[in-house]
C-alpha cells in the first residue's frame, strides 16, 4: 500500500493496527528527499510528507539538498546529525552489585524506596557541575543476559571493566555501549529517574588509561539530594530561558569552613580505626587514637596551627 493510500484510508484503521504516526513518544519528524526540486514526483509527494508532520503533533521539516551530489547530501545529513536532539533508545541491562532497598527515616515518618525495574534518562549534565554528592551506593551497569534457563549454569566469575581494544560487546548495537562511549568523550554525565522522586547519575568511570567502567550512583532519595543544583524536578536546558545565572550555585567555601570539615572528617576516621585495631596492639594506640579525635571536634582547636599533644597515660600503675 502507498503512502497516499494510507493517508486516505486513516480513519478505518483499527486499534490492531494503528497508523505508526503520531509516535508513542515525543519525536519531530523530518523528511530528506534526495531529488531534483523540480522533480514533478517529488512534487506531488511534498504534500503527503507535510501530512505525516501534520500528523506527529510536533515541529518537523522537509529538506532538499542544495546540490543533487555527493557534498550537497552529505552537507545536508551532517546538518540533520547536529541538529539532533532526542530519540527512544533503551537496552537491557543487569547493576552489579545488584541494589538493595533503601529506608529513608525522618522525624514523623518511614519510607522504603526501591529501585525501579526501568531507569529513564531525565538529561545530561557536566561531571564537573555534579561533584561529589552523598550517595546511597554505587553499581556497575553491565550488559543484560536474556532468556537464561539454567541461571547455574553461568560463569561465576565475570571480567568487569571494559577494554577498548578488545571488546566484543562493541560489535553488536546496544544502546549501553553508545551511551558508554558518549559520556567518556564529552565528560558528561546522564541524571535518571529510579522511582517516585529518586535520582542518579550514571557516568563513565576509568581506573586504568584503557579501561573504563559504566557507573551508577544512586543519590540520596529526595530532588535535593544535590544542593547546589537544585531541585531535581526543575531542571531543564538553558536554552528554555531567557536568562540565566551562573550554574551550578555551590556554597561558599571559607577557609574556616574547610578547616573544620577537615578536622571532623579525620576524627571521624580515628574513631573507626580505633574501633578496628586488632587485639594484639599496644593498648596506647587506641587511647591516643580517641585522644586525637576528641581533641578535633573541639571548636577552639579548630586552628590550622593548633599542635596536638600526645595524652601521657601510665600503664605501670594499678
Amino acid at each position: 500500500m502507498s503512502l497516499k493510500e494510507s493517508l486516505t484510508n486513516l480513519i478505518h484503521r483499527s486499534s490492531n493496527n494503528p497508523f505508526p504516526v503520531p509516535f508513542s513518544f515525543p519525536a519531530e519528524l523530518h523528511v530528506v528527499c534526495l531529488a531534483h526540486p523540480n522533480d514533478m514526483c517529488l512534487q506531488r509527494s511534498k504534500p503527503l510528507y507535510q501530512k505525516l508532520i501534520d500528523l506527529s503533533g510536533y515541529d518537523g521539516s522537509i529538506s532538499l539538498p542544495e546540490e543533487l551530489n555527493e557534498m550537497g547530501v552529505t552537507s545536508l545529513f551532517h546538518h540533520c546529525i547536529e541538529t539532533l536532539k532526542c530519540g527512544n533508545l533503551k537496552s537491557r541491562i543487569m547493576l552489579y552489585s545488584a541494589p538493595v532497598h533503601y529506608i529513608k527515616v525522618t522525624d514523623f515518618d518511614c519510607q522504603t524506596y526501591m529501585v525501579s525495574e526501568t531507569i529513564d534518562i531525565l538529561g545530561f549534565i557536566s561531571v564537573n557541575d555534579i561533584g561529589y554528592p552523598m550517595a546511597v551506593s554505587r553499581h556497575l551497569v553491565l550488559h543484560g543476559v536474556q532468556n537464561i534457563k539454567d541461571p547455574l549454569s553461568m560463569e561465576t566469575e565475570i571480567d568487569l571493566t571494559i577494554d577498548e581494544d578488545t571488546n566484543d560487546e562493541s560489535k553488536t548495537p546496544s544502546f549501553r555501549v553508545l551511551l558508554h562511549g558518549a559520556l567518556k568523550v564529552e565528560n558528561m554525565a546522564a541524571l535518571v529517574s529510579l522511582g517516585d522522586n529518586w535520582f542518579g547519575f550514571i557516568y563513565s568511570w576509568a581506573d586504568t588509561r584503557k579501561k573504563s567502567n559504566l557507573m551508577l550512583t544512586l543519590l540520596v532519595p529526595g530532588s535535593d539530594s544535590v544542593p547546589w543544583l537544585g531541585d531535581q524536578n526543575y531542571l531543564g536546558c538553558t536554552e528554555q530561558f531567557e536568562q540565566f545565572s551562573s550554574f551550578p550555585i555551590r556554597p561558599s567555601e571559607k577557609r574556616i569552613l574547610k578547616t573544620a570539615w577537615f578536622g571532623l572528617a579525620l576524627a571521624t576516621i580515628f574513631e573507626k580505626e580505633c574501633l578496628s585495631l586488632p587485639g594484639n596492639v599496644h593498648p596506647d594506640s587506641a587511647v591516643q587514637l580517641h585522644h586525637a579525635a576528641e581533641v578535633l571536634k573541639k571548636t577552639q582547636n579548630q586552628d590550622a596551627h593548633f599542635v596536638i599533644t600526645p595524652y601521657v597515660a601510665n600503664y605501670n600503675t594499678l
